[in-house]
Order: C-alpha cells, then structure tokens, then sequence
C-alpha cells in the first residue's frame, strides 16, 4: 500500500448519511411527480420506478434530480431538494479519520454520484469541501456514473496516477471496490455491519502505512 499517492473517498452511505437522500428519493420527489400528474404519491412512486427499471443499470437517473424536473416538466431542482426536511449530517468517525489521513501527506480527492444542487448542498451544509484537493461530480463533469470503469479511467487521467497509486473507499461493493479493482484501482468496501474490507473510516489509515 506504500505506493499509494492519492486517497479517494465516495460520498452518500459513505461520509454522509442517507436520510436525506432516502426523504429526497422515496417522498419527495414522488410528491412532486404526483402533483404535476394529478396522481397520487403511491401512484406516482410507481410511475417512477416503471420508468427507472427500463433504464440501463449505469443510468445517471438514479441520481440526477435534473433528469426527472425535465421528464415530468416539474418544479426546479432547487425547490425540490429544498422540501427535504431530513439533515444531511456526516458520520461520527468522519473527522477522526479525515484527520489521520490527512496526517499522511496523500492527496485526497472526493468522487461521487451526487450531482447538481444535491451535491452542493451536501457539500455546503458538512463543509467537508475544503478537506478535499478535488471533488470529481463524476456525472456533472464527464454524464457518467461510478457503475461505468471510464468515470474511474477519468479520474486516473485527471489525476496522472496509476491505478495502483490510489485507494478508494466506498459502501457500494460493485460502484465503489468491483468496479474500481476492474481496472487496478486499489479499493476498500466499506460496511458497518463489519461485512466488508473495513467496518469504519477510521480504519482507513492504517492501509496507508
């Protein structure tokens, strides 16, 4: 792990809780389909999902808010994301284990799903912006999901690493470790039911060394 230069860290389920998130996706944004279809919210849910399911796997629709307020010509993005009325708060071991990486002198950089408003205002509520050299909105930037190795092959050229020069750390076993390690990218799964790699953020140090 000593060759390691660059430490990249996903977002949701990751450093951020996924209340917010789930509010955004599992209520609201189906409150607002049901009002510009004259549907109820159970009906609009399903709606909702039909349509997901016809989409490929890596589509950016499942997380790109601006996708469905063009499909279903609704509200803005802002006014929707805006209703949630869950925190966006950051795990308890997000500071301990940002601190001690970044006592390692490695680059840190942040590569996420989230996109548009959604990520901007995660980003502006924890703060956690300035804890990170680069923050890859890998669909705002290249329209590509972390489901699809070329947002990863990216980054590794923006970055001018080798994929064994950087370690990357997530919750979603195939976005955040198959995905990555399909191309040589170091990666660890993280899951706090102790099922992957590591069960906290503050584990992740001691790869480092």
């Amino acid at each position: 792990m000593n060759r390691i230069k660059v430490v990249s860290f996903d977002l949701d389920g990751t450093l951020v809780k996924r209340e917010f998130d789930y509010e955004l996706w599992y209520d609201v944004l189906h409150r607002f389909i049901g009002k510009a279809k004259n549907m109820d919210s159970k009906n609009a849910y399903e709606l909702a999902v039909a349509h997901l399911a016809q989409l490929p796997e890596d589509t950016r629709a499942k997380y790109d808010i601006s996708y469905w307020t063009k499909l279903y010509n609704l509200k803005s993005e802002k006014k929707i994301v805006d209703a949630v009325k869950s925190e966006i708060e950051l795990f308890e071991d997000y500071q301990p284990a940002m601190d001690d990486v970044q006592a390692s002198a490695k680059r840190i950089i942040l590569v996420t799903n989230s996109t548009g408003y959604v990520l901007k205002k995660k980003l502006a509520k924890t703060g956690i912006e300035r804890d990170f050299a680069r923050v890859y909105d890998v669909i705002g930037i290249w329209g590509l999901t972390k489901d699809n190795k070329t947002a990863y092959e990216k980054v590794l050229s923006e970055e001018g690493c080798k994929p064994d020069e950087i370690l990357h750390v997530g919750d979603s076993y195939k976005s955040d470790c198959l995905i990555p390690r399909e191309i040589g990218i170091q990666a660890l799964f993280l899951d706090r039911e102790g099922k992957g790699d590591i069960r906290s953020l503050t584990e992740v140090a001691k790869w480092l060394r």
